[in-house]
């Protein structure tokens, strides 16, 4: 490809052309074809992706769902979204779901100190932020009082979730979804990045 300052006009930019050999008036955009040369050449060069093997349906994993939607659900909440993965073979925390202070009490000495306690629920898609989770609870009058704070910041009598704490200080989100005529779109992102964009939205700096 060339790069030249003449038009048409000029004997030599003529030729090139009339040889089907591309011209271009300034070096940025001669730069950028080759960009996009190179671009094309490593795709044409990729190599092919085998699609992985999917595990059998389960039959536990439809009940889940069937429940779900008997129950007037849209979503599934996230005891019951990480039961599914736990049938499908994925790891998942050690967790019970609680209604009462006892059970969440209970639960949390089954499962041994420290615990994350979470409110649970379908219609509660994010929690931090909210008051909607305790991490690192480390006693019983802890676990106690993290039941009745998340109770009243849901302004509701939600289930808690009570699973083990795991170590580490990155945290991400996960999910799925269907859209008619659209199909399946799978959201994967660091959580940090999505509470500042859910306050952006919020405060009308985005549309």
């Amino acid at each position: 490809m060339i790069s030249s300052f003449f038009d048409a006009a000029d004997d030599y930019t003529r030729a090139y052309q009339e040889n089907d050999i591309p011209v271009f008036d300034v070096p940025e955009k001669a730069a950028r074809a080759m960009v996009s040369f190179l671009k094309y050449k490593e795709i044409r060069e990729r190599k092919a992706i085998s699609p992985p093997v999917l595990p059998p349906q389960s039959g536990m994993a439809d009940q889940i769902i069937k429940k779900a939607l008997q129950n007037g659900q849209k979503a599934l909440d996230e005891y019951q979204a990480k039961q599914i993965l736990a049938i499908y073979g994925l790891p998942v925390t050690q967790e019970k779901l609680a209604l009462t202070e006892e059970e969440t009490a209970q639960a949390a000495k089954t499962i041994g100190y420290p615990v994350a306690v979470k409110a649970c629920s379908w219609e509660i898609m994010h929690k931090t932020g909210r008051g909607l989770i305790a991490l690192n609870v480390g006693t019983d009058a802890k676990v106690r009082r993290a039941w009745h704070a998340i109770r009243k910041a849901a302004g509701a009598d939600v289930p808690v979730l009570v699973q083990e704490m795991l170590p580490g200080n990155r945290e991400f989100v996960a999910g799925m979804t269907r859209f008619p005529g659209f199909g399946c779109c799978v959201l994967f992102g660091l959580e940090v990045f999505l509470q500042r964009l859910s306050k952006i939205r919020l405060s009308g700096r985005l549309p």
